[in-house]
């Protein structure tokens, strides 16, 4: 066989050594090699190398503390394009000028990275198998105008910081999650003003349009019956606490609605029972707060509306059943809201007034009243006026009170018109004896 002196040919398995002290070798492996594999001369000490197949090709630095380093002639001047250091274990690909660092997928372009800037190409998700994803820029992580960022965590350590994504006016979101999402943590989270222009030749209804919409969670156990306290679509811990060299002015507050009309369409509940009161505070444009709370036990309590009271004045909250459930009244007197069962007998009346004690008194603290604990007033007692009082014989009744008297003033004056005719007629018979 005859070797062509422009082509020397070494055979496999024959180390091909370089430097006076056969510091880099390189080596052609006629057969496969295992995973971790000391090879003599070549992979030395306890290698970390994986699994290679036969007719493979091996450069190594057996040499420890130097590095492997690739350059290329660019414009008359040699520049890296590949280096491994050995001290770190650090591996670094390098382009130059306007070049880009490509990655290549069976010649498809996977990732074009050009002046810092990383594009996935083809890639619809970023994928971290084991441990956490990081993703930590001096400036922010910007998420194009109409694309979307989604969030998988398959566990509760997985995705335990994502530190900071954020747009510009143009874009869609700003938001940040810090600690883990174990811990439910999330904050800073901003929807930029911005106009949401309607395009369209005809005009068109749109149901519902929401700014920023969170859908109603549905919590499954899948093995044995959970436990799950304070479940709640959006928890806020609390107002925002100002520290070193900070003062708040206003507030602060844990939730601030700037302005427009906000919607509840389930109940709304303030403070827990056994746990928090529940305290209602509005406040005035210019002054003044008006605070609305309850007792520390305040037994159960519901105030219903009327259907309307427009062109009735005079309603009033009362408890008619005396069951926790306060509903709207009223005095009402017109003919064709009752059922007239006769007509009183005056001098009934008058015999009710006349044999009723009034007594001076003042209310007893904590007791049905008033409100006023200080004044001095005067009035009779339900036991002995049971027909003043109604609603189980224990409040005054107006209605009773103000009929009673109309009923005794009329008898008085039947009284005194009887006087009056007899005055008359004995003043006659002096005249004329």
């Amino acid at each position: 066989m005859i070797i062509d002196p422009r082509y020397p040919k070494v055979n496999d398995d024959v180390i091909f050594r370089l430097g006076t002290d056969s510091d880099i070798t390189l080596v052609l492996r006629s057969t496969a090699l295992a995973t971790n594999t000391a090879l003599t001369d070549v992979l030395v000490g306890t290698p970390v190398t994986p699994a290679i197949a036969a007719n493979s090709l091996i450069l190594s630095n057996i040499t420890a503390g130097g590095d492997v380093l690739m350059a290329g002639n660019r414009n008359g001047n040699s520049e890296a394009f590949l280096w491994y250091d050995t001290s770190t274990g650090d591996l670094s690909l390098y382009s130059r000028g306007t070049g880009s660092f490509d990655i290549y997928d069976d010649a498809t372009k996977i990732v074009d990275a050009v002046s810092g800037t990383w594009a996935f190409q083809q890639a619809t998700s970023l994928t971290t198998t084991a441990g956490a994803l990081t993703v930590a820029p001096a400036t922010a992580l910007a998420i194009n105008a109409g694309t979307t960022l989604t969030i998988t965590a398959p566990d509760a350590t997985t995705l335990n910081a994502f530190r900071a994504m954020a747009s510009d006016a143009s874009e869609r979101y700003v938001m940040q999650l810090l600690s883990s999402w174990a811990s439910g943590s999330l904050a800073h989270f901003n929807v930029v003003l911005e106009t949401v222009t309607l395009t369209g030749a005809n005009p068109t209804t749109y149901d519902v349009m929401r700014t920023l919409a969170i859908g109603q969670f549905t919590y499954v156990g899948t093995n044995v019956n959970q436990t799950v306290t304070n479940p709640a679509t959006i928890y806020i811990s609390g107002a925002p606490i100002a520290s070193t060299n900070v003062v708040f002015t206003n507030g602060p507050y844990a939730i601030f609605v700037d302005d427009g009309l906000s919607r509840f369409d389930g109940t709304v509940q303030l403070g827990f029972a056994g746990t928090v009161t529940g305290v209602l505070e509005i406040e005035g444009a210019t002054s003044g707060i008006v605070t609305v709370t309850v007792a520390a036990a305040a037994g159960t309590w519901t105030m219903t509306l009327p259907t309307g009271v427009a062109g009735t004045a005079g309603f009033q909250l009362t408890d008619a059943a005396a069951n926790g459930v306060t509903s709207w009244a009223a005095t009402g007197s017109r003919r064709e809201w009752k059922d007239i069962i006769s007509i009183a007998d005056p001098q009934d009346a008058l015999d009710k007034i006349l044999g009723v004690r009034v007594y001076d008194f003042r209310y007893r603290p904590g007791e049905p009243s008033t409100g006023d604990l200080e004044t001095v007033y005067r009035g009779v007692i339900s036991d002995e006026a049971p027909w003043a009082m109604h609603y189980g014989g224990g409040v005054l009744n107006p209605v009773n009170t103000f009929g009673y008297t109309v009923g005794a003033i009329q008898a008085m004056h039947q009284y005194i018109e009887r006087l009056e005719a007899r005055i008359v007629e004995l003043e006659s018979l002096v005249r004329s004896p």
